[in-house]
């Protein structure tokens, strides 16, 4: 319920006229020790900054997945999941703490943190981190963490609850000695993606630009690689891109320079889209190669595409290098298909009697409603003109879960509505 994964196929025929071609480069230091923002149209965004400022990351605008994240590429750092019960939180300790599972955020999707990550899909309830409670309409923490922060500094920590629209956690040393207690309110950092903590220097970090002026963010972060059936975490460089913007990645391509082919191609908004594997490690010259012949289609946050192709890549001082050109569309209809859940709840979780739903499709929805039992309390259809921003009535349901089922093309989509 909580990852949201969109696709989208461009219409057959659709072709784009090429504009002005820009190199360009961004830059995050020696040993990738920095992040940067940055935005198709104006460039580097915000102010760069230190990959290893932060610990913790807590959603601010997720709609219904409460996503925290964990800074797994500092260095030392590691998040475990310890088996103790948050009433045991005086005994915590990290007796076999070599057995316990660690935990990594999703490299798809920034609503799957690694506090996340031992959600279960069955249950709708479940965050992973604490459990959505029906009787106050707040997510409770469920479980304790051992967060290594270096070599010898371990700290116990628990998410006490998400509620009135402020996390609330706690965490000390492991001895029970320098707890703390700490509230991030989402309404002091509006427009914001995420709000960063740093549990070293107890100090909440506000360090990403506005979720609006950003479209790809250039950092290390940590990808799952399966190794023969064991999937391990490895540390990468590379290219995340921000919530909502589509990204087609085409290989095989005779002449990069010249190509804007958009014929069947396929969105993602998968933040790994672009990743870390457009380069190669030649051992021999002790050098990064590029891909030859890919090329990638990106639609940014205003909904212009443009095509970016990567040039080099230097270790020293972690450049990318890449040129980027606008690209101009000749046939209208671009997103013919629509993938899972393709749609925007807002506000999710409501209080109020109605809710908003954008549906970036030229076909007409039908929109169900289900309570937890399977029973429909809502049914609505709206016009294809009417998907873009569209009302739907809350009036007569009681707070708690929904299922929210769109039919878009024969194809439906599911989301979790909460009603407070």
């Amino acid at each position: 319920m909580r990852k949201a994964f969109y696709a989208s196929f461009l219409s057959l025929g659709t072709t784009f006229a090429l504009q002005a071609q820009t190199p360009d480069t961004v830059r995050i230091g020696a040993s990738y020790a920095n992040q940067a923002w940055y935005s198709l149209e104006k460039g580097v965004v915000g102010t760069t900054q230190s990959k290893d400022n932060w610990d913790l990351a807590f959603e601010i605008n997720g709609g219904q997945s409460a996503s925290i994240l964990a800074n797994t590429q500092k260095a030392n750092f590691t998040l475990y999941k310890a088996p103790f019960s948050v009433l045991q939180w005086t005994s915590v300790d990290s007796t076999g703490i070599k057995t316990w599972p660690f935990l990594n955020n999703s490299d798809k999707s920034w609503a799957a943190g690694a506090f996340n990550s031992t959600t279960k899909v069955s249950d709708s309830y479940d965050f992973g981190w604490g459990r959505y409670d029906m009787n106050t309409h707040f997510i409770t923490g469920d479980s304790v963490y051992v967060v290594k922060l270096s070599a010898t500094v371990y700290k116990k920590l628990t998410i006490d609850n998400l509620a009135n629209g402020s996390y609330n956690f706690t965490f000390a040393n492991l001895d029970g000695s320098n707890e703390k207690s700490v509230a991030i309110a989402k309404t002091a950092y509006p427009g914001k993606n995420f709000a960063y903590y740093n549990l070293g220097t107890s100090e909440v970090v506000d360090r990403e630009p506005a979720a609006t002026s950003w479209d790809l963010t250039f950092v290390k972060y940590t990808t799952l690689l399966d190794n023969g059936g064991i999937i391990t975490p490895y540390g990468v460089t590379g290219i995340l891109q921000n919530k909502g913007i589509k990204v087609a990645q085409i290989d095989d391509v005779a002449d990069v320079k010249t190509f804007a082919d958009s014929t069947g191609r396929l969105f993602s908004t998968d933040i790994n889209t672009i990743g870390y594997d457009w380069k190669t490690y030649d051992f021999v010259t002790s050098s990064f190669k590029i891909k030859a012949n890919q090329v990638f289609f990106i639609k940014d946050k205003v909904g212009k595409y443009w095509k970016v192709v990567f040039t080099g890549f230097a270790s020293a001082n972690g450049q990318f290098s890449f040129s980027k050109e606008p690209l101009v569309a000749i046939t209208a209809g671009l997103e013919k298909e629509m993938g899972y859940n393709s749609f925007n709840i807002y506000p999710n979780p409501s209080s109020g009697e109605s809710i908003r739903l954008s549906f970036q499709t030229l076909a007409s929805v039908e929109v169900q409603v289900l309570d937890l039992a399977g029973q429909t309390v809502a049914h609505q259809t709206f016009s294809h003109s009417e998907a873009e921003n569209s009302t739907l009535s809350l009036a007569g349901m009681k707070p708690g879960v929904y299922v929210l089922k769109a039919k878009i093309n024969g194809k439906t989509s599911s989301q979790k509505l909460i009603i407070q």
